[in-house]
C-alpha cells in the first residue's frame, strides 16, 4: 500500500504536478516540450496515478484522451496498481 499522503502528493514531475493542480494550460505546454504523462516515478506512479490521489476528475479524462500525447491507463505502480485500481485502493469514488 502507498505510504504517502495524497493529499500532500503532487508527483515527483512537472506534469504531476500540472496536472494534480488540475493546470490543462500548464500540462499541454509541458507536454508540446516533451514531457511523458507514463513517465513513473519512485512510487512507481505515472501521471494517472497522481490524478487519482489528488481526485482531480476533470484532468483525469483531458490526460487520458489529450490529442498529442494520451496517459496510459493500465499501467500498474509498484503496488500492482492501475489508477482505477489506486482509485479504489485509496478510496476516492469521486474518479467513478
Amino acid at each position: 500500500m502507498p505510504q504517502f499522503n495524497e493529499s500532500q502528493y503532487f508527483g515527483e514531475y512537472p506534469l504531476s504536478w500540472a496536472a494534480s493542480i488540475d493546470n490543462k494550460r500548464i500540462y499541454n505546454t509541458l507536454i508540446s516540450y516533451g514531457a511523458d504523462p507514463n513517465l513513473v516515478d519512485t512510487f512507481g506512479n505515472m501521471v494517472l496515478h497522481v490524478i487519482v490521489a489528488r481526485e482531480k476528475l476533470n484532468i483525469f479524462g483531458f490526460a487520458l484522451k489529450h490529442s498529442e500525447k494520451p496517459a496510459v491507463n493500465d499501467m500498474t505502480n509498484n503496488y500492482g496498481l492501475t489508477p482505477l485500481a489506486l482509485a479504489c485502493v485509496l478510496g476516492k469514488s469521486i474518479i467513478f
